[in-house]
């Protein structure tokens, strides 16, 4: 007999979480708890937009789900508190509500009898570790983890091998994503004005805590690394773009034959991999039963086109990740279920997928790009500012790039790190 699981909250990470799990023998899902009426559930598990539908039997038995023939008790308790895991001998929970994001609010399923809690966002108020597989592991006996967000799950692989192999001063990110349910489908009121235009049909800069969550996995980070979002017209996938200030001078060749080490490695198996396609974001959608491990794509024509324009001092990674699918299948993994369930032997078999890096380039240097703005403020003055950007940031030999050849081009600037100037 397998571990006994339950799920919290069958929304787009939990029906993916039960579909991983169902068929796992290590793991025995008992129960679910949702709020959403039962026959919905079971609609919802049968037909999706973006997996397709789900090949395996669900059907209704007296108010509880049936799925590939295995009955689960099904429940709908807004309190965590009053749910029977004592009864039911559930052992773990995983928490994917959304909702419950305090430690206060996640122990509620301890109280209630459960052993563990796996919680699939970043947790609010610091007090819950954050792991996010590979990159770091749970600490001592705790009994409540964070396994932050898709877009973290995403680019914290890359900050920890980029930090650990290279070494960086700073690092900024911008990830463009799916839409989400907190957007609106056509125009209308939200808190968030932003939010509520239609997400299908804008692309919509957004606040996120991937960045928060990553160093909050890594804390040798804090204060270094910060990003924003985008939200696009797209139903999943996202792309990370993430740009690094190393610590030391590297290449092309250093960053990719790093990536490739890694790839290989234990610590990484399953979680980073290589390939050189041209990959689309679509691809990471085309079937629940794709197998994406080992996957970490590199756009060698991509890196070539750099390399004739920045001297060494900045590395840039672009990452994609299959959202919901992401955050299911390493919440699920073995790696990540193991440290927790270790009193119940080697049972944990996980399904793990990897976030695919899809291009990496190295930026030779810091370019700065002013265009004239129309206002009377030439390109002598956009110069002048570029260079004081530059050397603000500690970069040197600093000069002219490229002068325009005429007055409403853009001038580029560019300088070398310190470090790097000959």
């Amino acid at each position: 007999m397998g571990t006994r699981i339950a799920i919290n909250g069958l929304g787009r990470v939990g029906r993916a979480i039960l579909k991983l799990v169902i068929d796992e023998p290590a793991l025995e899902l008992v129960a679910v708890n949702d709020l959403v009426e039962v026959d919905n559930l079971a609609y919802l598990l049968r037909f999706d937009t973006v997996y397709g539908r789900y090949p395996k039997s669900v059907a209704l038995e007296g108010g509880d789900l049936i799925v590939a023939g295995r009955k689960l008790r099904t429940l709908r308790s807004r309190d965590p508190l009053q749910l029977p895991w004592k009864e039911l001998g559930v052992e773990l929970v995983f928490e994917c509500t959304g909702a419950l994001k305090q430690r206060e609010d996640l122990e509620k399923h301890i109280r209630a009898g459960a052993q563990f809690v796996l919680m699939s966002a970043p947790s609010q108020g610091g007090e819950v570790e954050t792991v996010v597989h590979g990159a770091n592991a749970p600490q001592g006996t705790s009994s409540i983890i964070s396994c932050a967000s898709c877009t973290t799950n995403c680019i914290t692989p890359i900050v920890e091998v980029i930090g650990r192999r290279i070494g960086f001063r700073k690092a900024i990110m911008t990830t463009v994503h799916a839409y989400t349910s907190s957007q609106s489908i056509v125009d209308g009121p939200s808190k968030r004005f932003r939010r509520g235009r239609a997400a299908a049909a804008n692309l919509v800069p957004a606040t996120t805590g991937a960045a928060l969550a990553t160093t909050r996995a890594l804390p040798e980070y804090a204060g270094l690394f910060d990003g924003i979002a985008i939200r696009a017209p797209i139903p999943v996938g996202s792309i990370a773009d993430l740009t690094f200030l190393t610590s030391r001078r590297t290449s092309v060749d250093e960053v990719n034959r790093i990536l490739d080490e890694e790839a290989e490695s234990n610590r990484y198996a399953g979680v980073l991999g290589v390939s050189r396609d041209p990959l689309v974001s679509s691809y990471l959608g085309a079937s629940l039963d794709a197998d994406f491990g080992g996957l970490t794509v590199v756009a060698e024509e991509l890196v070539a086109e750099h390399t004739g324009l920045h001297p060494p001092g900045h590395v840039r990674a672009v990452v994609l990740d299959r959202r919901e699918w992401v955050d299911s299948n390493l919440l699920s993994m073995r790696h990540m279920l193991d440290p927790l369930m270790q009193r119940f032997g080697d049972r944990m078999v996980g399904n793990p997928f990897a976030p695919i890096l899809y291009s990496v380039s190295t930026l030779h240097c810091l370019t700065v790009s002013l265009a004239h703005n129309g206002a009377g403020l030439g390109t002598a003055w956009g110069e002048q500012i570029a260079r004081r950007m530059l050397a603000d940031a500690g970069f040197d030999d600093i000069g002219v790039y490229e002068a325009p050849a005429d007055p409403m081009d853009a001038i580029f600037i560019m300088g070398k790190p310190a470090a790097a100037a000959d």
